[in-house]
């Protein structure tokens, strides 16, 4: 079931720790101050104070030597790319090396023959591992969740990862943090939402999460804001929506509306997803940038920034260029240091301030 509380669950999940550490500590303090008192015996007045004496000459203070900052418990980890998840169409195991030792648990989940082709959702993890999300053609996917180590170990799997989630789920996207923890979002027909469940780890579920409402989805995204939280665009008939779900449990952009992508798109069109520099998220998705007639052919790819609070940062879509192939594929997205985002298949870079430069010879 879609817990429709998050900010609640997960206020829960982050302060009850802390009360039992906060209480500990006061029961441990209190026993340390007892023992302190019955060891040191009690002033009397019956004893006769003593003449006062001149003071001792007292060396000045030392210069207090400020100690180096700590580093925070909870240690995010390494840094790992702000970038979505590689899709594949994986053929045969023998495609991906690392696979081939993981054979007897993808046969035990799918059967044998393995039903190829499987479409893989890679995204790397802490330390640098990876998580994979395998799913069949057809109307089954019946998803799987595996969990590698960087020497290829697997660290845990989900073989049913939607599980109490009636069945219906189409479109899903895998999108891991620097902690390891991993977050799976999907379109659930019957019920029209769009939801998120979050495991740590160690592979234990923490929540699940409703982000947006949509009659319709054919195609998803997202990307860990580190920092921010959790970026998902939905494809949806007439305009896309996008929403983030912040580190905290928050629905950032909007609520359960979310906000819309300002241009006419095709409800197929798949969104790209780039992270600037940590100070805002650009979108990508092929369509109009006014209002376009039912059937007319998409024209640009089309981008729009946003900051953390779902505030639109250009004052209108930037035109990036011609659809680059078709309208359905996605669109691959490379991030300079300096926030600048380039789209290979049209040689452009596109910059924060709203800015399309041409790159001679990259076409």
């Amino acid at each position: 079931m879609i817990s429709r509380s998050p900010s609640r669950v997960v206020r829960l999940l982050l302060w009850a720790p802390l009360l039992v550490g906060l209480a500990s500590g006061a029961c441990a303090c209190s026993r340390a101050g007892d023992a302190a008192n019955k060891g040191a015996p009690s002033a009397s007045a019956s004893f006769a104070a003593p003449a006062p004496s001149a003071p001792e000459p007292v060396d000045a203070p030392a210069p207090r030597v400020e100690e180096p900052e700590r580093a925070p418990i909870d240690d995010p980890g390494p840094p790992i790319p702000a970038a979505e998840a590689r899709r594949t169409t994986l053929r045969r195991l023998a495609e991906d090396k690392a696979l081939v030792a993981h054979e007897p648990v993808l046969i035990e989940h799918f059967g044998k023959p393995l039903p190829f082709p499987l479409t893989v959702q890679a995204a790397p993890v802490a330390d640098g591992g990876r998580a994979l999300l395998f799913q069949k053609s057809g109307k089954d996917r019946d998803p799987f969740i595996l969990v590698l180590d960087a020497a290829g170990q697997s660290l845990w799997i989900k073989e049913r990862p939607l599980a109490g989630i009636v069945p219906g789920v189409t479109e899903m996207v895998l999108m891991p943090t620097a902690k390891g923890d991993i977050v799976l979002t999907w379109y659930d027909g019957p019920t029209k939402i769009i939801a998120a469940r979050h495991w740590d780890a160690r592979g234990s579920i923490l929540v699940d999460f409703p982000l947006l409402h949509a009659d319709s989805c054919a195609a998803l995204s997202g990307l860990h804001w580190p920092g921010k939280g959790f970026v998902v665009a939905a494809a949806t008939a007439g305009s896309a929506r996008i929403q983030l779900l912040s580190d905290q449990g928050n629905l950032a952009f909007n609520g359960e509306d979310g906000v819309e992508l300002p241009w006419t798109s095709r409800a197929d069109a798949p969104v790209a997803i780039a992270i600037d520099s940590g100070h805002g998220v650009t979108l990508f998705q092929a369509g109009h940038a006014g209002a376009a007639k039912a059937g007319a052919p998409l024209s640009h790819l089309l981008a729009a920034r946003f900051d953390a609070q779902g505030k639109a940062l250009w004052p209108r879509p930037l035109i990036v260029g011609p659809v680059p192939g078709r309208a359905g594929d996605s669109v691959a997205l490379t991030t300079s240091n300096d926030g600048n985002i380039l789209v290979s298949r049209l040689g452009v870079m596109v910059t924060p301030g709203g800015s399309v430069i041409s790159l001679p010879g990259k076409r």
